[in-house]
């Protein structure tokens, strides 16, 4: 005989419980999704935009699954955006790596390696001065982009 079965949530740990909250927030979420678009393709028979109503739904759609894909597009700002936050990250992920590197003892000026923390400095610097000239070169791009397109869209 198999053993018996606990039906109340006390036994539950708590990721259990966060799991189960969130699945019914999500399922209350799909719910709520489902009735506007019932709605809204009711709405879009009377008014014929069927196409603005699903393009919201499918940017919703996209958004809860976390997809950012879209969001990133070929000559888009976005995408530039990202391209320079990733350049940042990158940055400060170095940055942090040669703070490391000076704090070590292995690597400091009581271990004789002075030689090589002063040439690993430079080295650093001078890539750190590249990509803050790529950096401000991209922002300007990315500047003249938007403004292209906003005088684009005032025309």
């Amino acid at each position: 005989m198999p053993p018996p079965v606990a039906l109340d949530d006390e036994d539950e740990n708590e990721f259990v419980k966060q799991q189960s909250s969130e699945i019914e927030w999500l399922k209350a979420k799909s719910r709520m999704l489902e009735e506007n678009l019932r709605s809204a393709s009711n709405a879009s028979i009377k008014t014929g935009t069927q196409g603005d109503v699903q393009s919201k739904i499918l940017k919703e759609l996209e958004y809860l699954k976390g997809d950012k894909s879209p969001l990133q597009r070929p000559g888009t700002a976005t995408e530039e955006v990202w391209k320079l936050r990733e350049e940042r990250d990158y940055l400060a992920n170095e940055n942090r790596k040669l703070q490391q590197l000076v704090t070590e003892d292995s690597a400091g000026p009581t271990s004789g390696n002075v030689k090589y923390l002063k040439q690993k400095v430079s080295s650093l610097t001078l890539d750190l001065s590249f990509r803050k000239r790529i950096s401000e070169a991209w922002k300007r791009k990315v500047t003249t982009f938007c403004q292209a397109h906003n005088d684009r869209g005032t025309t």
